[in-house]
This record gives structure tokens, sequence and C-alpha cells, in this order.
């Protein structure tokens, strides 16, 4: 059974209690300090490969589900109109930022993969393939696009 919650806060409160036997949250760094602690036990990740992170943890396809891939992207965006240079001076700050080694394992331990050679242009693909990806998937659950 469904049951919506207003943010995975308190879906994580009623897992940590017991209230609810599942949910499907975004691994995050107080998630996998619960998951450490022994307070829920991750099952899965959805992602391609196994968490940096959380190398324990397996993935979806390692655990025969191939098809679930659902990986957060967490990125930069800006007005369509921003100049060149502009974006291009947010992204060379980005990968210097990312080249910061107490920085990169900060994100890690966070749940966060790290893709330090990201471009714009990666970036906008990626979105764009996700949006391809996943319509089909939001049609069929009747959901509407925003």
């Amino acid at each position: 059974m469904h049951i919506p919650y207003k943010g995975a806060g308190p879906g994580i409160a009623d897992l940590v209690s017991g209230h609810i036997p599942m949910m499907t949250p975004n691994i995050t760094g107080p998630l996998l300090e619960l998951h450490r602690a022994g307070k829920i036990r991750i099952l899965a990740a959805t992602a391609h490969a196994r968490l940096q992170g959380a190398p324990d943890i397996p993935i979806a396809i390692e655990s025969g589900m191939p098809g679930l891939v659902t990986e957060l992207f967490t990125g930069l965006f800006a007005p369509a109109a921003t100049p060149r240079a502009i974006v291009e001076q947010i992204a060379q700050a980005t990968r210097k930022a990312l080249t910061d080694e107490d920085f990169r394992q900060a994100l890690i331990k966070s749940g966060f993969e790290i893709s330090p050679d990201t471009t714009p242009e990666r970036a906008a693909k990626f979105v764009n393939d996700e949006h391809t990806r996943l319509t089909p998937v939001i049609k069929a659950l009747g959901l509407k696009l925003g």
C-alpha cells in the first residue's frame, strides 16, 4: 500500500519507529548513518553501480531488478539566457571545488556520487536522457508531466 508523505523526513521517522515496513527515499548521509547504526536496513540502491560511500549496499540490478535505476541528480542550473562565459565560469569553479579531497570525501560520505569530469553539455544530456527514459513510465502511471 502506498502511503504518501510530505517529504522523506516523516517517512523515515515512521520507518525507524516501525510504523511502516519499508520506503524508497533517496540515500543520504543521515540515512546511511541510520543504516550503519542498525536502525534501518538499506536493501538496495537504485544506482548503476555500488555507492562509493557505502559499497556494502547492493544495487537493485544485483538484486534481480535490472530496470530499477533511479539515481538522484544534483546539478547547478541557470536561466536559459545565461551567457556561455558565465556558464563556463560556474562549471570551472564547480570542477575546481570537486578536486578538493576533503570536500569530495564529505560528499561521498553523505551518499553523493561524484562526477568531476562533468560539463554543462553532459549534464544537459543526462537530464534529457532521463526525461526520455522516464516519460513512458510517468504516462503509464497516469501522472502529468510538468
